[in-house]
């Protein structure tokens, strides 16, 4: 069954069902109007009403749902879409819940023409414990129906995975899809999730406000083609969205010899919408664990005529421990943005003995020309874009003005770049300088420390930092150095990612073993969701939190652990 509510956001979503006097299948302590059951070998004529005569497919079951209903996922593999009616939706008082009967035991298989889980216009679902894969498109898709955004939908303990194949028509749409996919989707609450696979991106919200993400392992195996250019695959991209909370979640590390992700958390505002429309605003990003990636860890971009802006990363790492030789690594890369603020963070890169120009803890460089609009981007004569950030014109095909309120402004304190070619530079490329305020970091670069307009803040150090790495594998950089100098608000620099946190405020509660531990575990490794899904595609089994430890008489390996003993009271 499942126990394990322990979040507030959580308790919250589902604390709002009230109506009804249906015990809770699930032991959580809620109530239902009424509770239906499916299995995979139910029958439709049955009554649905207990596990005993269960329906046997979700229409029949959506045909009779109402607010205030629940439905429970008997064991199984499902071959049939969970896609309730653009019609029904829950109320702010009265969800409609769906679930496995047992976490992680009930499948759901897209069977490579199918989106497994998809809400279209749906509001105030809660739908937890289920795996989904093989999809011929998305995995786990919320979208628009017409004008009528989802909304206040919360999926728990989701794990998405495709192995489809390579899409053989670049820039189609066909092959343009995420394992989750939000689109117009707001309020959404995603926890505790998995995905793994192919996919253009692993996971999205494009053009939705307020979601959050917290306590999800990611992993990208290879793009689904969508572009010739094998780097146009993000692990985790907040496109035109806004207001998105991204928290304690993993960017795993690639399969051995795998491409993986060119982006591990990508922050994008594209031409969409015009100037002024679809603008990235407050996007905050909060104790996340980002592994090798092929290109930048964490990453910014916007277009010409859009003032992305007021964006937060506190308390984040990443490890660019695996020496890829086509790789031109980066740990945090920001093109552009105003107001942006970058406190406690921890990039580690491996590029001693590499010889590329591209590899730099942190790189701010102020570079936004897109070529799909030139109202966004305007031609000169010889067709050629120019301008800054901001020059774009007020109306469609008039005079480009530059705009005063783009303002490349952002902070960077309390922070730590270890074991790249440079530590921090900045730079302008046909655009507006960026402005940094830098204090308090410890910035040590294996070539030089800083290049380009990027100069040492009053309080900047350069300790040669100690990590207890022969104890604790790569999990001793979320820890902290042993040796950190204090930072301006009196705490060590560089990231502590030790606990669970709630919108940027640290709990009590250990993040790790990571909550879907267990269940990443085992699905990566099921043969089902891979190489019998696909016979080109291959598991590789990975934990999120191990790396060399032994679980249950199991050897795990390709997570950030070795032991945590002494990591907790």
């Amino acid at each position: 069954m499942l126990t394990r509510i322990s979040t507030l956001g959580l308790f919250v979503a589902f604390a709002a069902v009230v109506s009804g006097c249906v015990p809770s299948p699930w032991d959580d302590g809620r109530v239902f109007v009424n509770v239906y059951y499916v299995s995979p070998t139910g029958d439709d004529g049955a009554t649905g009403t207990t596990s005993a005569v269960p329906w046997k497919t979700f229409a029949r079951a959506f045909s009779v749902m109402a607010p205030g209903d629940a439905l429970v996922l008997e064991d199984g593999i499902y071959q049939e879409s969970l896609a309730p009616p653009p019609s029904l939706s829950g109320t702010a008082t009265s969800h409609i819940a769906i679930g496995a009967q047992h976490d992680g035991q009930a499948w759901i298989d897209g069977a490579g023409t199918r989106i497994p889980i998809h809400l279209r216009g749906n509001d105030y679902f809660d739908i937890q414990g289920i795996v989904a894969f093989n999809s011929g498109a998305g995995v786990v898709v919320l979208e628009a129906n017409g004008t009528d955004h989802p909304t206040y939908n919360t999926l728990w303990r989701i794990s998405a995975y495709n192995t489809a194949a390579t899409c053989t028509t670049p820039g189609g749409s066909v092959c343009n899809h995420q394992l989750f996919e939000l689109w117009n989707a707001d309020h959404t609450l995603i926890e505790d999730c998995a995905a793994a696979g192919r996919a253009r991106s692993i996971a999205y919200a494009f053009q939705s406000s307020y979601t959050t993400w917290r306590r999800c392992w990611f992993r990208g195996d290879q793009g689904t083609g969508w572009s010739s250019n094998i780097a146009d695959h993000d692990g985790y991209a907040s496109y035109q969205a806004d207001h998105t909370v991204f928290e304690n979640n993993i960017l795993a590390d690639p399969a051995p010899n795998g491409f993986g992700l060119a982006q591990g958390i990508h922050d994008w505002n594209n031409v969409y919408g015009g100037p002024d429309t679809q603008v990235n605003v407050g996007n905050q990003y909060f104790g996340n664990v980002v592994g090798s990636i092929n290109e930048n860890g964490i990453g910014i971009g916007a277009t010409q005529c859009k003032l992305s802006r007021d964006h937060v990363f506190d308390n984040n790492v990443v490890v660019q421990s695996q020496n890829i030789a086509s790789a031109w690594r980066r740990g945090l890369a920001i093109r552009v943005g105003r107001n942006l603020s970058v406190t406690h963070l921890t990039v580690i890169g491996d590029s001693a003995g590499q010889n590329g120009t591209e590899q730099q803890g942190i790189w701010v460089n102020a570079s936004v020309f897109s070529d799909q609009d030139p109202d966004c981007s305007p031609l000169d004569s010889q067709g050629q874009h120019y301008g800054a950030w901001g020059f774009y014109p007020d109306t469609p095909g008039g005079t480009p003005v530059q705009h005063s309120e783009f303002v490349f402004t952002m902070s960077i304190t309390d922070s730590v770049v270890q074991g790249f070619r440079v530590g921090l530079e900045a730079e302008t490329a046909d655009s507006t300088p960026p402005v940094i305020a830098s204090d308090h970091n410890n910035v040590q670069g294996n070539t030089t420390n800083y290049l380009g307009s990027a100069v040492p803040g009053l309080h900047d150090t350069r300790v040669s930092l100690r990590w207890k790495t022969a104890q604790y594998g790569r999990g001793a950089y979320l820890i902290g150095a042993t040796n950190a100098p204090l930072g301006d608000d009196g705490k060590p620099v560089g990231a502590r990612v030790l606990y669970e946190s709630e919108n940027g405020t640290t709990t009590s509660t250990p993040l790790w073993p990571f909550p879907m531990e267990d269940r990443v575990w085992n699905e990566t490794g099921d043969t089902r969701l891979w190489q019998d899904a696909n016979p080109l595609y291959q598991a590789y089994q990975q934990s999120p939190t191990w790396d060399g430890a032994t679980v249950n008489g199991e050897l795990r390996t390709g997570g950030w652990w070795r032991t945590l003993d002494g990591v907790y009271p």
